[in-house]
C-alpha cells in the first residue's frame, strides 16, 4: 500500500508489486519480506532493467535516502517504463496477431491451391475413364456386366469422394473469403481459372451429363446381351423340336430290307414321300426361322454365334441324311 512518496517506497515492496503485477515471472512477490528492504530494492531494480530497461543511475541502497521530490522522479521512471513497455507489448501482440492472421491466410490459400489442383486432376481422370469405359466392350455378357460393375463402383466411391472434396473446397474458399473481407483485405483469386468454384461446378455438371450417357450405354449393352442370350435359347428350343421330329421319324422308318410284298413296298414309298414333304416344309418354315435368328445373332456379333451356327449345320446334316 502506498500513500506517500517517502516511506511507502523505501522498503521496495511497492516497486516489486508494480513489476509483479505485469511480469510475475520476474519477481516472486510472496517470497518478499518488508523488513528486508535491501533485497527488495535490488530485486525491483534488477527486474526493472529486464522489464523496461531501467537505467540504474541510483543504487538500490540510495533509494531509502531520497526525499519526496526525488522519490517522485524515481518512481515516475517505473511508471513511464511500464507504460511504454505495455504499449510495446500491445503493439507486439497486434503484430503477432497480424502475422498469425496473414500466415493462416497464406496456409489456407496454399491448401486451397493444392487441393483444387488435385481435385481438378481427379475430375479430368474421371472424365477420361468414363469416355473410355464404353470403348472397352468385348461383346460378351461377362464383359458387359464387368463394365457396368466398374461404373457402379465409381458412383459408389470415386464420385462421392469427388463431390465431398468439392464441398470441402467450397467451405475453405468461403471461410477464407470471409476472413479477408472482414479485415478489408483483397479477395482471394485462385492461380488458375479451372481452380475456381464456378469452373469446377461447371466441370462437375458436365461430368454428371457424361455419367448419365455412359450409364445408359452400359445398361443398354447388358440388356442387349440378355436379349441375344434369349434369342440363343429360342434358337436352341426350335432346333431341339426339329431334332425330336428327326429322331421320331428315324425310329418309325421301316426296314426296306424286309419288304415281302408289293403292298408293303407301296406303304414304305408313301411314308418316305410324306416324310420328304415334311422335311421340305420344315426347311421352308422352322429352318428358315432358325436361320433368321442365327443371322441376327451373327449381325449383333453374339459371343456364342459359332455354337448357334454349328447347331444349324448339324440339323441340316441330319435332315439331309434322313432323305
Amino acid at each position: 500500500h502506498a500513500d506517500n512518496f517517502t516511506t511507502s517506497f523505501r522498503n521496495g515492496m511497492v516497486l516489486c508489486a508494480l513489476i509483479h503485477k505485469f511480469r510475475p515471472d520476474l519477481i516472486d512477490y510472496d517470497s518478499l519480506s518488508p523488513e528486508d528492504s535491501a533485497t527488495n530494492l535490488r530485486k525491483a531494480t534488477d527486474a526493472a532493467k529486464v522489464y523496461f530497461g531501467l537505467e540504474e543511475y541510483i543504487l538500490p541502497s540510495e533509494v531509502p535516502k531520497l526525499d519526496e521530490k526525488s522519490m517522485l522522479v524515481y518512481v515516475s521512471e517505473y511508471y513511464s517504463g511500464i507504460t511504454e513497455q505495455l504499449k510495446l507489448d500491445l503493439a507486439f501482440r497486434r503484430l503477432s496477431e497480424l502475422i498469425g492472421f496473414t500466415m493462416q491466410n497464406d496456409n489456407m490459400r496454399e491448401s486451397y491451391e493444392t487441393d483444387a489442383a488435385a481435385l481438378h486432376k481427379c475430375i479430368l481422370e474421371v472424365q477420361t475413364m468414363l469416355e473410355k469405359l464404353p470403348e472397352q466392350k468385348d461383346g460378351t455378357m461377362a464383359g458387359a456386366r464387368k463394365l457396368l460393375q466398374s461404373f457402379n463402383d465409381y458412383r459408389m466411391k470415386e464420385k462421392r469422394e469427388v463431390y465431398s472434396d468439392h464441398i470441402k473446397l467450397e467451405a475453405l474458399f468461403t471461410n477464407l473469403a470471409t476472413r479477408l473481407a472482414d479485415n478489408s483485405r483483397p479477395p482471394f483469386v485462385p492461380s488458375k481459372a479451372e481452380y475456381s468454384i464456378e469452373s469446377r461446378a461447371t466441370s462437375l455438371g458436365q461430368l454428371q451429363e457424361k455419367e448419365q450417357i455412359v450409364g445408359l450405354q452400359l445398361h443398354n449393352e447388358v440388356s442387349r446381351q440378355l436379349k441375344l442370350k434369349q434369342k440363343d435359347e429360342d434358337h436352341k428350343q426350335r432346333a431341339g423340336k426339329i431334332d425330336q421330329w428327326i429322331a421320331k421319324h428315324n425310329s418309325e422308318l421301316p426296314d426296306v430290307q424286309n419288304v415281302t410284298s408289293t403292298g408293303m413296298a407301296s406303304n414304305i414309298l408313301k411314308f418316305l414321300t410324306a416324310s420328304e414333304q415334311e422335311i421340305v416344309g420344315l426347311r421352308e418354315t422352322s429352318f428358315v426361322a432358325l436361320k433368321t435368328i442365327s443371322d441376327l445373332l451373327s449381325e449383333e456379333h453374339y459371343e456364342h454365334v459359332d455354337v448357334v451356327k454349328k447347331r444349324e449345320v448339324e440339323l441340316d446334316e441330319k435332315l439331309s441324311a434322313f432323305k
